[in-house]
């Protein structure tokens, strides 16, 4: 029994050590600004409006898709994340908490939900009056700790909210 003990402790902490050399560089400092780093034109891009472009960005550990529309007198803000190194729930959260932070629609209402291929989805609906405040205000791309800060606060305000639903798959455009 006791060698069952010692192989299933050893088999635990070399599971944990590959994990956190995994999941290490998607919470590293260098990571958040580098994902901060894509929003400013991420936004534009999405403010663009174009029916053909789904602005997106990217970096090794994580995506980011964006979309802004108008719809029965609202804007409508869908932010997308997904990551090939984890489809953890508070990973998800941790960014779309982050980004929400970073644009500056985080005191909005919002829908979150995961889908089911482990995208992580945020809406959130603004009046025209949030809109035109939005579409002024810069991207707040602070420091490491600020970007952080927005993370766990958002990652905190969100995770609790988070349900899963089901998107149906696009059909890309030939």
């Amino acid at each position: 029994m006791i060698w069952f003990a010692l192989a299933a402790s050893g088999f635990l902490l070399v599971y944990a050590f590959v994990r956190a050399r995994r999941l290490g560089p998607l919470f590293s400092d260098e990571h958040l600004v580098q994902v901060a780093a894509l929003l400013p034109e991420l936004k534009q891009r999405a403010l663009a409006r174009t029916d053909d472009d789904r602005p997106s960005g990217s970096t090794p550990a994580i995506t980011l898709g964006y979309t802004i529309r108008e719809d029965e007198g609202m804007w409508v803000h869908h932010l997308s994340v997904s990551s090939p190194v984890t489809p953890a729930r508070a990973a998800g959260t941790f960014f779309l908490g982050m980004v929400r932070g970073a644009l500056g629609i985080a005191g909005s209402p919002a829908e979150v939900f995961v889908s089911q291929n482990q995208v992580f989805h945020l809406i959130v609906r603004l009046s025209e009056a949030e809109q035109e405040a939005f579409v002024a205000r810069p991207v707040d791309v602070g420091s490491p700790i600020e970007l952080r800060e927005m993370a766990i606060a958002g990652r905190g305000a969100l995770l609790p909210r988070l349900v899963e639903r089901a998107v149906p798959a696009t059909v890309k455009k030939s």
